[in-house]
């Protein structure tokens, strides 16, 4: 059976929710092998990333994408270049949990933070608040994400949550409510972004316990290159790693109950690799989310 032929197939019934929740989970262990980079699953369907997996561009509006893997715990910094030209589109950087919906911007929700380069204002929860200065083609900005460490347990709690999210958001959006985050706040945790090595300070003081994404949002033609490290243009502060040298923890295997699931083969699997299965196809224009302050300002 190909891919195409399940998605076409779909339905409710025990036996492919069963074959689509191996996938996921035969994805998701894929991606945590391999290199570090931007998901061309975890994304907004109309954006596009490049073949390298580092070069992001926007189409229309505000359109978002993940990292492959991301952080609940340590000192953790990446850089994203604003590319030439940039007149005709706008960009958010920051961090997301996998909760942020992908068809809008970073920031719009609770479980996301961004700067937007048109003030260089932090946004969170759809507010914006001065922070920093504008930014704009050739400038890089960094993003400093700092979370205490947690418990063994709490780790475990948070990659239960997660991988009970992702299988809700492609599979059961007809059945409820999304599985609750862990409901703890870690005070020591700390966001922070700068501009061509220059620190805007501290842009959110204490942080919800999870996994936090580097996270690009792109408005119109914006195109922006992402940097893992190690070999960063303006290294970070003495003793914070590189994304490029996080250790990832592998998703947790498929439950008992779906060891009577046959066996799949490489047709069953999306031949590209770090791409989610979706129960059923978005539509071919999503719901676009903008804001007047992100339209693209003369000068």
């Amino acid at each position: 059976m190909s891919l195409a032929a399940a998605n076409a197939g779909y339905s409710d019934s025990k036996e492919w929710r069963k074959l689509y929740r191996k996938i996921i989970h035969i994805d998701l262990r894929r991606q945590a092998c391999g290199p570090l980079r931007l998901s061309r699953g975890d994304k907004a369907k109309l954006l596009v990333v490049d073949q390298e997996g580092l070069t992001a561009k926007g189409y229309k509006g505000y359109r978002s994408v993940r990292a492959l893997y991301g952080c609940m715990t340590g000192d953790w910094y990446f850089e994203a270049e604003i590319l030439p030209p940039h007149s005709a589109g706008n960009a958010r950087i920051g961090v997301s949990t996998r909760r942020l919906e992908l068809e809008a911007p970073a920031g719009s929700d609770k479980h996301s933070w961004s700067v937007r380069d048109v003030t260089g204002d932090l946004f969170h929860e759809a507010r914006g608040k001065p922070y920093g200065k504008p930014f704009g083609a050739g400038d890089v900005i960094g993003c400093r994400i700092s979370l205490p460490k947690i418990s063994e347990e709490m780790e475990e709690k948070i990659c239960k949550q997660e991988l009970a999210h992702v299988e809700h958001r492609l599979l059961d959006l007809r059945h409820g409510k999304a599985p609750a985050d862990v409901d703890v706040f870690l005070d020591g945790g700390f966001l922070e972004f700068l501009k061509n090595g220059e620190s805007w300070g501290i842009a959110q003081k204490g942080l919800p316990a999870n996994r936090y994404y580097p996270t690009l949002s792109l408005y119109k033609e914006s195109q922006v290159r992402i940097n893992f490290g190690p070999d960063f243009k303006f290294p970070p502060p003495r003793g914070v790693q590189a994304f490029s040298a996080m250790e990832r923890d592998e998703p947790r295997a498929p439950q008992q109950e779906d060891q009577d699931t046959p066996a799949l083969r490489q047709e069953d699997l999306d031949t590209q690799p770090g791409v989610p299965v979706a129960a059923s196809p978005p539509p071919s224009e999503p719901a676009e989310t903008i804001t007047q302050a992100d339209a693209p300002t003369a000068g």
